[in-house]
């Protein structure tokens, strides 16, 4: 039997025993500290990403929805007159009019804690 075949006396085990103890550590850490805060980046970035698609998508449904009357209204067919711009943004500002009202309704109706 060679040197390098005998078994590590016992004195030899404090070093591989240190370094599971701080790789221990280091993960303990990283799973308390890094870990949530990777989270919360990933939720604020595809937050706003997604706020931005919702934006967009509302604003060119509007516009949609204002074309779509603008050329089907049956109003202000007679020549050199185009009624029906305003009449399209007449009843998209109502609905939009009627739709914040019925929000602050609801916000009102809401009982609030502390008042």
């Amino acid at each position: 039997m060679t040197t390098d075949d005998a078994p590590p006396a016992a004195g030899d085990h404090w070093s591989v025993e240190a370094a599971d103890l701080i790789e221990t550590a280091v993960t303990a850490v990283r799973d308390k500290a890094t870990t949530p805060l990777r989270t919360a980046a990933r939720a604020v970035v595809y937050g706003v990403a997604l706020s931005v698609v919702v934006a967009i998508t509302i604003t060119l449904s509007v516009v949609a929805f204002i074309r779509v009357l603008t050329v089907y209204l049956p109003v202000g067919h007679s020549a050199g007159h185009h009624h029906r711009v305003w009449v399209a943004y007449l009843i998209v500002g109502g609905i939009f009019t009627l739709l914040g009202l019925f929000l602050l309704r609801k916000a009102e109706a809401t009982p609030q804690e502390g008042k």
